[in-house]
């Protein structure tokens, strides 16, 4: 079995040996995801340690272990597959901010549908019970009324949001439903799409870099395309 003190000791030597070891684009892209197999192995044996006979926990490691072996497979068999893994980093940061996108755009609309029906029933609370007595008890209990019965329609609302909003929950209290939609649509949302834009532009600008490199080249066929998002071998 490996041990953890073992991969800490080998992954301690990559990091001192750096300077050798990664020496162009090349042998860099290697060296980054040797660390990254060995990071996932000391990963995977803190979960074994910790799991405490948990299924669920067991699952996901065993899920995780059989990933891992069949990375390490492949990069062993196939000597182009480092630059396929090497791309699908960058393809799977793009989908998970897309995807956090997706979520928040959802969220934001629902919140925008219970923004509006609180602000319809709210309009018919002050309609119920606003009194036009110039009685300032009477003006108060009115509009201590309202507010019960506005609270009331946040706290209704809130429960029939829970069915659809997960990210957002935590702070409706804080907010309310418009207050918060745009609070995310203007700087949330815009912070992700920002970040997706960035990894778009990255992952372009790598594989222009590495589609002009000859190491590259003797890869793959001559004819490769900056814009492929995986690459055919000759």
């Amino acid at each position: 079995m490996i041990k953890k003190d073992s991969l800490n000791e080998l992954k301690s030597k990559l990091v001192k040996n750096k300077s050798i070891l990664a020496t162009s684009e090349e042998t860099h892209i290697q060296y980054d995801l040797s660390i990254t197999l060995v990071d996932k192995l000391i990963h995977i044996i803190d979960e074994l340690l910790n799991t405490n006979n948990d299924l669920h926990k067991l699952a996901s490691t065993t899920r995780y272990i059989l990933e891992t072996l069949i990375i390490t497979k492949l990069l062993l068999k196939e000597e182009n597959y480092f630059v396929k893994i090497y791309f699908a980093i960058y393809n799977q940061q793009e989908n998970k901010i897309n995807l956090i996108i997706q979520r928040l755009k959802y969220e934001i609309e629902i919140l925008k549908k219970y923004a509006e029906e609180y602000s319809v029933q709210t309009t018919q609370n002050r309609s119920k019970y606003s009194t036009q007595s110039n009685d300032n008890e009477k003006r108060l209990q009115a509009t201590k009324k309202i507010m019960e019965e506005n609270e009331k329609t946040f706290q209704q609302l809130k429960k029939e949001a829970q069915k659809d909003i997960t990210i957002f929950m935590n702070q409706l209290n804080n907010y309310g439903f418009d207050a918060l939609s745009v609070m995310f649509e203007k700087d949330t949302l815009q912070e992700y799409e920002n970040k997706l834009k960035e990894i778009q532009s990255l992952k372009l600008e790598k594989a222009k870099q590495l589609s002009k490199e000859q190491w590259f080249k003797s890869y793959f066929c001559k004819r490769v395309q900056h814009t492929h998002r995986f690459f055919k071998k000759c």
